[in-house]
């Protein structure tokens, strides 16, 4: 937990690969388990967190033209938040944390610091696509001011849109 362990935020770096993969296996088995197969998760998850797909993304990082920052606790990864620009738009790609670690703060560290990535950046506003059955996601994205916007093109999924017009987090 934040509170008794000091947590770090680094850029991603592909060394961290394997580990942000855990995380997002740990983090989708829980927030997903009633909403989706443990083979759709596990196929979700080796098919979108290759160590390679993943290491796609430190260049763009290292460019500046991508988000993504990993939360350390004693070395190890322990949550990551990743956005970028996608056809115009600003979007939240994925932000999670392992269970031991939700509700400490480090998500809306997390967050925040994107944000301010993004205001660099001149945006006015961010998306994100969440399951509507996710109840811890969809709890935090309304306690961060994020507004309902529309429906993906997925079962279940819904987008939303959060304004950096105001300062909340």
């Amino acid at each position: 937990m934040e509170g008794t362990v000091e947590i770090e935020l680094q850029d991603f770096e592909c060394s961290l690969a394997p580990q942000v993969k855990k995380v997002a296996s740990v983090s989708w088995h829980q927030a997903y388990s009633g909403i989706y197969s443990k083979e759709h998760i596990d196929h979700f998850i080796d098919e979108y967190y290759t160590v390679e797909a993943l290491c796609k993304c430190q260049d763009a990082v290292s460019a500046g033209d991508e988000f993504f920052k990993v939360a350390l606790a004693g070395g190890q990864v322990v949550g990551f938040c990743h956005m970028g620009e996608s056809d115009g738009l600003y979007w939240l790609y994925r932000l999670y944390m392992l269970p031991d670690f939700q509700r400490g703060g480090i998500g809306s560290r997390m967050l925040i610091a994107g944000q301010a990535w993004l205001r660099s950046r001149d945006a006015e506003e961010y998306f994100a696509v969440v399951h509507q059955d996710n109840k811890i996601a969809m709890g935090f994205y309304r306690k961060k001011r994020f507004t309902k916007y529309g429906l993906s093109g997925e079962p279940g999924e819904v987008v939303l849109r959060k304004s950096l017009k105001t300062s909340h987090p």
